[in-house]
């Protein structure tokens, strides 16, 4: 049988066709959609690491610098806030650590003039827990203390540079003169609980989307 040119390359065009076709599927199959490209490059929530969240990234200069601006942001609330407001204006705003998330912040400066940050949040009935506490010197650039999971009662206070407080895990410094508190947790406008800071110790409360910007 004699087969023409033009068929014998039909033939062969066919065939080629059906070796292709499926690599090209395997090609396309395994090349990551625009949105899957898109949702690889943003991170989830629970994929940023502790030092790039919210909380992480704020370093000590950027607190003394806060503090030392004239001018108060809107988005912060100076030297107290209540439970309610807490709730409200920071609870689960903060693009935060899977591990802190819902949990608020504080930026302080205390009354012995060092800067810091802590993160704290309202356990069920009169317990305010502070997750983690950092302490940083007076110029801001050197960690001087680093507390975790304290827990206060209602009318408790906590000695920021010192760690000394009525947590059951410090020591009371009822009676010592050499005690200064920069933190007390109270009540106010009857059952609602606050976080202060007291004795000359300086808070800000960033609220909403209000963190400070460090990157």
């Amino acid at each position: 049988m004699i087969t023409s040119k033009t068929t014998q390359l039909l033939s062969i065009g066919k065939k080629t066709s059906l070796l292709v076709l499926p690599v090209t599927a395997i090609l396309l199959a395994t090349q990551p959609s625009g949105l899957a490209q898109k949702a690889e490059i943003a991170k989830a929530p629970d994929q940023i690491a502790l030092t790039d969240d919210a909380f992480g990234k704020v370093s000590g200069a950027d607190i003394k610098s806060l503090f030392e601006a004239g001018d108060r942001d809107e988005k912060l609330v100076k030297d107290q806030l209540s439970r309610a407001d807490y709730n409200s204006k920071q609870k689960h705003l903060f693009e935060l650590h899977e591990s802190r998330k819902g949990w608020g912040m504080v930026y302080f400066r205390t009354n012995e003039g060092n800067y810091g940050k802590l993160l704290y949040t309202w356990g069920i009935g009169p317990k305010l827990h502070l997750k983690e506490v950092v302490v940083f010197d007076q110029s801001g650039k050197t960690v001087v203390r680093i507390d975790k999971n304290i827990v206060l009662d209602l009318a408790g206070h906590y000695d920021l540079d010192t760690g000394v407080g009525t947590h059951a895990s410090g020591r009371d410094g009822n009676g010592d003169d050499n005690y200064r508190p920069d933190l007390h947790h109270g009540s106010m406008y009857g059952p609602d609980r606050h976080l202060q800071g007291v004795d000359g110790a300086s808070f800000l409360f960033p609220i909403g989307h209000g963190a400070l910007d460090a990157g």
